[in-house]
């Protein structure tokens, strides 16, 4: 498995955060919370497998990422927490990042206790009502499937779209020079 960038992760989250702080409420449609989950990888070119390579630098299948106001959770199998835990405590001394929840799947309950948290912070964050999704992307799976019994008691939105970011200057080089080798 690749190794997280705790800098670059840093960064991206603290830049999500500001966005969703900081812009006009109508361009984020009011959202409570942000929803992100990754099932089965089936689907090609998803907003949630971008939103993940940017800003985790790898892709994490059977994965959810729930952004509320002051905290951040995911749950996640171990292996995968353990290829997140070098930007835990980065993130952690970081001003202005919310805290950071990780949640072991379990798989003699279903992840439903971590469900049960996970949507108890969702209500907690904000006025609790409404959570940003990318509803396009359709994951299959027992673990998108249970977490869309949990998420049906929000008001879902669309607009997620905006949370994904422009090219970095370091990013748009590097594209230029891989152009450039290959040519």
């Amino acid at each position: 498995m690749a190794e997280i960038d705790p800098l670059q992760f840093v960064k991206r989250l603290k830049k999500l955060y500001t966005s969703w702080k900081e812009s006009d409420a109508d361009l984020w449609e009011n959202v409570d919370g942000i929803a992100v989950i990754y099932g089965k990888d089936e689907v090609m070119y998803s907003k949630s497998t971008t939103l993940q390579l940017w800003l985790f630098g790898y892709e994490l299948t059977d994965t959810l990422c729930v952004f509320c106001e002051e905290e951040f959770h995911i749950v996640t199998s171990k292996k995968k927490i353990e290829f997140l835990q070098p930007a835990l405590p980065v993130a952690e001394e970081e001003k202005g990042l919310p805290s950071i929840s990780v949640h072991v799947r379990s798989k003699e309950d279903k992840d439903a206790a971590n469900f049960q948290n996970v949507s108890k912070a969702l209500k907690d964050s904000g006025n609790g009502k409404k959570v940003g999704v990318f509803s396009k992307d359709t994951f299959t799976g027992e673990f998108v499937d249970s977490w869309n019994t949990v998420v049906k008691d929000f008001e879902v939105v669309w607009r997620m779209i905006l949370l994904l970011p422009s090219h970095t200057h370091t990013h748009t080089c590097t594209h230029t020079h891989t152009v450039q080798v290959a040519v």
